[in-house]
């Protein structure tokens, strides 16, 4: 049981760490670079996770599709898709055992 439990802890802190570091990375591609430092900035954009989702808007919504058609994306695909790969990777880990 407990090779199992380090590997989870192993997995764990390598997806906090890519959380925690992303930002970071991604600032300089974020933003104006030419801009000072500043903690408070009218013009600010938020941080990487608010502007990669707003990016993400802006392409869907390029994309020509109606608001319809996202609605029903979003309300029964992504859910159905979630559970999907939930159970797939409960599977797989227990089958691992």
């Amino acid at each position: 049981m407990k090779r199992k439990d380090d590997r989870f802890v192993r997995a764990k802190e390598r997806v906090e760490l890519v959380v925690r570091k992303a930002p970071g990375v991604l600032r300089p591609f974020i933003g104006d670079p030419d801009l000072p430092v500043a903690f408070f900035r009218s013009e600010a954009w938020g941080n990487a996770y608010v502007v990669v989702a707003r990016l993400l808007v802006h392409a869907a919504n390029r994309t020509g599709i109606s608001p319809r058609l996202w609605t029903w994306l979003i309300a029964t695909v992504l859910p159905f898709t979630l559970i999907f790969i939930a159970f797939y990777i409960y599977h797989v880990l227990r089958e691992s055992r």
